[in-house]
């Protein structure tokens, strides 16, 4: 029974992070940012 209930746990921190870790990741990003960061890191943009 008490290995059911870690495995229970390990699964619910694994799910947990998955859906809620890849939050602290992004960023607020406005379209001005946007098109400036993409003619700066991407060259076929800069060519068109």
């Amino acid at each position: 029974m008490n290995k059911s209930r870690n495995h229970l746990k390990i699964l619910a921190t694994t799910l947990w992070l998955l859906a809620f870790g890849n939050l602290a990741g992004q960023q607020q990003i406005d379209l001005k940012g946007a098109l400036k960061y993409t003619l700066e890191h991407h060259a076929s943009v800069k060519r068109a």
